[in-house]
């Protein structure tokens, strides 16, 4: 079993045997969801109860003392008075409330169960471990935030465990079921980042110059592309340690504590698939490296960064600053656009698109597919562009890269850190790396509730406007876990689920003077990502407030709606729709717009692909503002012949042995430069034929096969550039 995720629904939470229940550790929406503050009281959920007439004691009666016993190293001898005397009765009992069903515990109560077994197995010298079933199920990015000392005690019942019965080193590794894992653990330099982090756990002055050593040994021996198809639980402790040790080691923020606690999380997880009745928590209680000092340093790190916080609200007179004019058109009672639309500056706008380009570069380098989706895919769909207010961009790729991905984040933290290593890395991605340095960004991880990684430029704040690039399920038919024929996006419990015939094949769409890759099918798409996430409204033709992003994991959410055909009355674009430009009904001047995008497109195709003969045309145009002045978007579909030369120049594509092959199903993008940033345009993709009117073409995607593009032109030609 390969280093992966794993979602372990139905477990059996187990309280020192007093204690079995049927638990599902599904996060408490109230809770954690909204970023309201965490409900420490786990009265709701159950009471401790004493036999003997006693009377039953709240969850939060322990709170306070756990806290402070758990500050001081948790020393067994500091807890013989007050209430933690409790947990070393024999006759201790767990007992359920009627309020609510253990299945629908939320985060808060699952993590005072956890912190009361875990004083306990401390407090009586318990060699039994606190169950993994309970320790992994619920997200420990939720765990740490809440305020029961669960990581501390834990950290400090496996150094306990560890003092009084840990295997000699040597006979610890070689236990490995890899022996390349238990030779990588056992030379020099992993030793003495071992010994590094256990002297680092009495002089925590020391601890980051202890980090920095383990880093350096990781990264050493790393094997980026390898390392998470190790198996066994000490390879897999490789890979799943290394998020963890970089983000202490390295002060640039690449990793975040979420996605170390993440990974870190799976190392248990994976173990208790593969052997459901093995202690695996016990066992890395004994291990060399203090694997639950880590986790607890990156706990307390999570907790330091702070909850995810949306704090929602309405603008204050949005509704009341539009009058129907004499058309039924919006028209602007005032001068100011509604706070709640207000779009982002110039600036802004402009270093976000920047960057956009280099995440869409940066994925071609390193061959990994990706699709716009959210409000990204909703733009581009709505305004032919970025939707004015939104501060970032959402794109998509296969889970399955998650691992390739991860590898150039740590290639850039050996690189700040002046490490050797990590090897294994292959030529795409030492290209992406190069490619990154030369336009000035970086590629961080984040995790929250899902798993996102951030192409943004160097030395800004976190939270500064850039692409986030989101896991998704099933994109590229490899999650085996998912409903068959379906992909899921952002987040594989979460996330919306749509049609895999809705996803693929991969088109290209315009977004402002960019050309963005897209599902097959947007409008469904959109329509499905908004429905799962509760708008009732058609996001199509309703344009909801703006989403802020204040500061790391604080974000400011407008709940105005109105109908989209307001914008233009504030000056804001809204494109109009897609209109047939050829054949027959055509308008004049729409005929006259798409022959000219067809000659343009034929020029060019004559010209650098010769033995390919197009037909059946389809040409559709749209414009990026409903009104007449904006420069029209065409998109020219096309099937392709794909024959041999013949003597008079042109392509037979006759049957028998012509040499005919399959046909192509090709989609050009073509629209001429615009009058604003003219110099700039000449950087951006596009070849010019001898005719077409100044149309330029902008994309070129020919289809060999029902998933993936046979031909990209755009896509090679920047590659020249790079």
């Amino acid at each position: 079993m390969m280093c992966g995720w794993h979602r372990v629904q139905w477990i059996r939470w187990r309280l020192r045997g007093f204690l079995v229940l049927s638990v599902w550790p599904r996060t408490s929406a109230a809770s954690t969801l909204r970023g309201n503050p965490v409900l420490a009281d786990g009265s709701d959920c159950f009471l401790v109860s004493l036999k003997g007439g006693e009377a039953n004691l709240k969850p939060i009666d322990f709170l306070d003392e756990l806290q402070d016993w758990a500050a001081r190293g948790a020393p067994r001898h500091d807890a013989e008075s007050g209430i933690l005397q409790v947990l070393q009765r024999n006759d201790m009992r767990v007992m359920p409330t009627d309020r609510e069903d253990p299945g629908s515990w939320p985060i808060d109560c699952i993590a005072a169960v956890a912190a009361l077994s875990a004083a306990q197995m401390l407090l009586t010298q318990s060699k039994e471990a606190l169950s993994a079933e309970a320790f992994i199920a619920s997200p420990w990015e939720d765990l740490a935030l809440s305020p029961w000392p669960v990581f501390p005690l834990m950290a400090a019942w496996s150094e306990w465990r560890r003092s009084i019965d840990a295997p000699e080193d040597a006979l610890f590794w070689k236990s490995c079921e890899v022996e390349g894992a238990a030779q990588l653990w056992l030379n020099e330099e992993m030793q003495a980042a071992a010994a590094a982090l256990w002297s680092s756990l009495r002089a925590p002055a020391v601890a980051a110059a202890a980090m920095r050593v383990a880093a350096h040994a990781l990264l050493g021996h790393a094997e980026i592309d390898s390392w998470q198809h190790l198996r066994g639980d000490c390879g897999c402790l490789l890979w799943e340690l290394l998020p963890a040790v970089l983000m202490f080691a390295d002060s640039s923020k690449l990793t975040t504590p979420a996605y170390a606690l993440r990974r870190l999380q799976t190392l248990m997880q994976n173990s208790h698939v593969k052997h459901p009745n093995k202690d695996m928590v016990g066992r890395l209680a004994q291990s060399p490296w203090p694997v639950f000092h880590i986790l607890s340093d990156v706990a307390a790190a999570h907790l330091q960064r702070g909850a995810l916080e949306t704090t929602y609200m309405r603008a204050p007179g949005a509704g009341a600053a539009l009058r129907p004019g004499a058309a039924g058109a919006a028209v602007a009672a005032a001068a100011a656009v509604p706070e709640a639309f207000r779009p982002i500056d110039e600036a802004a706008a402009k270093a976000l698109m920047s960057t956009l380009r280099v995440a869409h570069y940066l994925l071609d380098a390193l061959g990994v597919p990706y699709i716009a989706i959210a409000g990204t895919l909703l733009g581009a769909i709505r305004h032919l562009d970025r939707i004015p207010w939104d501060d970032d961009i959402d794109l998509c790729v296969d889970a399955a890269h998650e691992a390739r991905l991860f590898g150039l984040v740590a290639a850039q933290q050996a690189l700040r850190l002046g490490a050797q290593g990590p090897r294994g890395v292959g030529y795409a991605t030492r290209r992406a790396i190069r490619y990154l340095m030369a336009k000035g960004h970086e590629l961080r991880v984040e995790a929250a509730r899902s798993l996102t990684f951030r192409v943004a430029p160097r030395e800004v704040a976190v939270h500064a406007p850039a692409v986030d690039i989101w896991m998704c399920y099933g994109l590229q038919g490899t999650a085996t876990t998912q409903r068959l024929g379906e992909v899921t996006l952002m987040s594989k419990a979460y996330g919306a689920r749509v049609p895999v015939a809705a996803v693929l094949p991969r088109q290209k769409l315009p977004f402002g003077d960019f050309a963005l890759w897209a599902p097959a099918k947007p409008q469904e798409v959109t329509r499905l990502y908004f429905l799962s996430g509760g708008y009732t409204e058609d996001p199509l033709t309703n344009c909801r407030g703006r989403k802020v992003h204040i500061s790391v994991g604080k974000t400011l959410e407008y709940l105005d709606v109105v109908p989209c055909s307001h914008l233009e009355g504030w000056g804001l674009p809204v494109a109009g729709p897609w209109i047939p430009a050829f054949g027959p009904g055509t308008k004049n001047e729409d005929e006259a717009l798409g022959k000219a995008a067809l000659q343009a497109l034929s020029d060019v195709v004559r010209a650098r692909l010769p033995g390919v003969m197009l037909g059946d045309f389809t040409v559709r145009a749209a414009r990026r503002s409903a009104s007449e002045g904006s420069e029209p978007r065409v998109i020219v579909s096309a099937s392709a012949a794909r024959g041999r030369r013949s003597r008079s120049g042109s392509a037979d594509s006759s049957s028998g042995d012509s040499g005919e092959e399959a046909p192509l199903r090709c989609q050009g993008l073509l629209w001429r430069r615009e009058a604003v940033d003219r110099e700039e345009d000449l950087l951006e993709p596009g070849l010019a034929g001898s005719r077409g009117e100044g149309f330029v073409l902008r994309s070129l995607v020919c289809q060999g096969g029902p998933k993936t593009a046979s031909y990209v032109w755009e896509d090679s030609w920047h590659a020249l550039l790079a």
